[in-house]
């Protein structure tokens, strides 16, 4: 019973925070050392049956688990736990619980690793994603790094250097090209306590030739032959085109028959497709 009355009360909290933006829940997260960051519970805290829910932070790190106490660097700002910035010593497990004085919920653990930033490059080349899309499409990147409710400043970059400063969050290509392709980074810059502070995210485009295959067409069948038949018997003669593979735009053409180089009834002409 005592796990029945647990778990009830917490379904009903997630269903009633459906309306709401949810954080999503991610087993893993990987950070670059000196940027915001920042974790969250999975929907508001609000009252239940009359019943008022917190949620107290632990961080377990070589077998210790222990309270995450707030400081000038550590915020605990309501259901988020905010890192201004992330250090090296942030890596570990970090864990919230919900209670409401007399049920205490546990949730998944989050494995945080805090990743060195690179002095050659504007990015970590182990902190992207990869995005592979064809030639001629349209395709927007969006920033993944906007925190919530922040007044934020967003800059691209593309190869590291300055691609789009208009403060967008997302960039949209009407028609990709090949050279579209590379490393986009948008960089958002956030005041916090009199500093400025940088989250970023990069993605690498890979655009892809998206062009139709150039096909020869061929016929497979019939070659040079000749069909004995019968006056007033009905012969089908089949007629196999070769035009390119399933996963390739097919070609226009046109197919018919000719008899001594006059074209036949078009309206009885058989036409088969062979892959």
């Amino acid at each position: 019973m005592a796990f029945e009355s647990l778990i009830i009360p917490f379904l009903m909290f997630l269903s009633r925070a459906t309306t709401e933006e949810l954080c999503p829940l991610r087993r893993s997260i990987d950070v670059l050392e000196g940027e915001y960051f920042f974790l969250c519970f999975p929907g508001s805290i609000r009252d239940i049956r009359s019943k008022t829910y917190t949620v107290t932070w632990f961080k377990e790190s070589e077998g210790k688990v222990n309270l995450i106490q707030e400081t000038h660097r550590l915020v605990l700002n309501g259901r988020f736990l905010e890192f201004w910035p992330a250090e090296l010593s942030d890596l570990g497990n970090y864990i919230y619980r919900l209670s409401n004085g007399t049920y205490n919920v546990t949730s998944q653990k989050w494995s945080l690793n805090v990743l060195k930033r690179s002095k050659d490059s504007c990015f970590n080349t182990n902190h992207l994603s990869r995005q592979v899309e064809d030639a001629g499409r349209g395709y927007t990147l969006k920033c993944n790094a906007v925190p919530h409710n922040k007044n934020v400043t967003i800059t691209w970059y593309k190869n590291c250097n300055i691609y789009n400063s208009a403060n967008e969050e997302e960039l949209h290509f009407p028609s990709l090209t090949m050279e579209d392709s590379g490393n986009y980074t948008c960089v958002v810059s956030i005041s916090h306590a009199g500093k400025a502070f940088n989250t970023t995210s990069t993605i690498e485009l890979m655009v892809k030739d998206g062009a139709a295959e150039v096909v020869k067409l061929e016929i497979v069948e019939p070659g040079d032959i000749y069909v004995e038949t019968q006056i007033g018997k009905e012969v089908i003669l089949n007629c196999t085109v070769f035009v390119g593979y399933s996963d390739a735009a097919k070609p226009l053409y046109l197919l018919h028959w000719i008899d001594k180089n006059l074209n036949s009834c078009s309206e009885s002409t058989k036409e088969e497709q062979s892959i």
